[in-house]
């Protein structure tokens, strides 16, 4: 089952559900309507078969959304979300639980593990996990911490949440309203302490737009209650783990009242990288400016992808034929259902496109029935450290409008939207009007992307 349809049953499963218990007209009477995962089961197990003919999903399949992409398309609707309030029990409203993520580059810090470590291969990272383990032994969560002395990993896996609360949280029309937890499960990815400071991490290996605050705010108050029950006071951060790109990137977070849901407020991002031996600096980008010979204009409507962290995904998950889904399933890759198991976030299928052109933009993919790497792809692809930022760069340089950008960044040191609408026009008579200042702004993303990730 695709991505796809695995969301439209979740969304046949939730109008079901809200149709039968009228959820919407209960949530006009009161600001919150309270359900169970018992009520969910006993619900779909009876209506819905008879009703779509095929067998409901298990409650617990369905009412996680670590993204807002996740919703089932009656929560996107009538805005609302749901929260879990302990022994199986939810609540639904119109709460706030979503935090927008910040990709904006920034100074990528460079560390490295011992050559010693055998049983972890850097270039090979390829679970939540081993980018932590990656992340502890380079010195990374010390660096955010700024610990002299050893970090400490000392809380991880499924923990009960005993009682929580009461909290606010916000809402659309209601304002700050109160819930309490009792009796649930949280997956807490990893906790490192110091003797005065406290990180609490969620990890993802992709690059989401979004999260849910829950997955951070949880945690926090577990470990707030096992302080309290030592007498204990220390300074919490929240960190959201992300690798992507052979980049660990880490938003972190403080809770300014942790009484407050909403009260989350960014600290600092760090983006680091693992050391390498290849580097690629800033002046060897100069003289790349200075050598490397434009080639025509490719005839490919001009891509809008401003996330060249998923660019990098995509390429990825194109160097075989087939990729798996979740299910361990087979899917051509290069499509539009590989685009959706590879990002699985809110991406349509214009979007995909872009992506996909893009690509084929720079040269690192052609088309086909389906998109696949070309040879310099795949070695963009296969490379690692400063070898990769040059191919890219190679990529761009070879394409007159990106040319004319990087030669006004090293004349100017700096790039205005308005100058790069400004080649664009002339590069590119196809692209006009109000989209012109979009296609600006993704071409500024991916040449300062190219710039904040040189060897300083």
């Amino acid at each position: 089952m695709t991505l796809s349809e695995r969301n439209r049953k979740a969304d046949r499963q939730w109008q079901l559900l809200f149709d039968e218990l009228n959820i919407t007209g209960a949530l006009d009477l009161k600001p919150s309507y309270e359900i169970t995962a018992n009520k969910i089961n006993e619900i779909s197990q009876s209506k819905y078969v008879a009703k779509f003919g095929e067998n409901a999903a298990d409650a617990r399949n369905i009412l996680k959304f670590d993204f807002s992409v996740d919703l089932p398309d009656v929560f996107k609707q009538n805005k609302l979300a749901i929260f879990p309030i302990g022994h199986d029990t939810y609540k639904i409203s119109d709460y706030k639980m979503y935090q927008k993520l910040k990709y904006e580059d920034e100074i990528v810090n460079a560390f490295d593990i011992p050559n010693w470590i055998v049983g972890l291969d850097k270039y090979n990272v390829t679970s939540e996990v081993k980018a932590q383990a990656v992340a502890d032994i380079s010195g990374m969560i010390n660096h955010i911490l700024e610990a002299d002395s050893d970090v400490v990993e000392s809380l991880a896996g499924k923990v009960g949440t005993g009682v929580l609360g009461p909290f606010n949280i916000n809402t659309e029309s209601h304002g700050n309203v109160a819930l309490n937890i009792d009796g649930w499960q949280s997956e807490i990815d990893g906790i490192y302490e110091t003797a005065d400071k406290a990180l609490i991490v969620e990890a993802k290996l992709k690059a989401p737009q979004d999260f849910n605050i829950r997955q951070l705010y949880i945690p926090m108050l577990i470990y707030q209650n096992l302080l309290k029950e030592r007498g204990m006071q220390k300074e919490i951060l929240c960190a959201y783990f992300i690798y992507t790109n052979e980049t660990y990137i880490f938003n972190v977070y403080r809770f300014q009242d942790i009484n407050y849901y909403n009260s989350l407020q960014l600290v600092k991002t760090y983006h680091f990288k693992i050391g390498q031996t290849d580097y690629f600096r800033l002046a060897d980008l100069a003289q790349l400016v200075r050598e490397v010979k434009c080639e025509p204009e490719p005839n490919i409507p001009f891509p809008q992808a401003n996330n060249m962290y998923l660019t990098n995904e995509l390429a990825e998950s194109m160097q075989n034929d087939m990729i798996q889904r979740d299910d361990d399933t087979p899917i051509a890759s290069g499509t539009w259902e590989a685009f959706q198991e590879v990002t699985k976030y809110d991406y349509d299928k214009r979007q995909s496109d872009y992506y996909y052109n893009f690509l084929c933009y720079l040269g690192f993919a052609h088309k086909t029935d389906t998109f696949t790497l070309s040879n310099t792809g795949r070695q963009f692809v296969e490379a690692h450290g400063g070898s990769k930022y040059r191919l890219l760069a190679e990529a761009m340089l070879k394409l007159p409008l990106y040319h004319d950008v990087l030669e006004l960044y090293f004349s100017e040191h700096q790039l205005s939207i308005k100058q790069i609408v400004d080649i664009i026009a002339k590069q590119r008579s196809d692209v006009t009007g109000s989209t012109l200042p979009r296609r600006a702004s993704s071409v500024k993303s991916q040449v300062e992307f190219l710039i904040s990730n040189l060897d300083k």
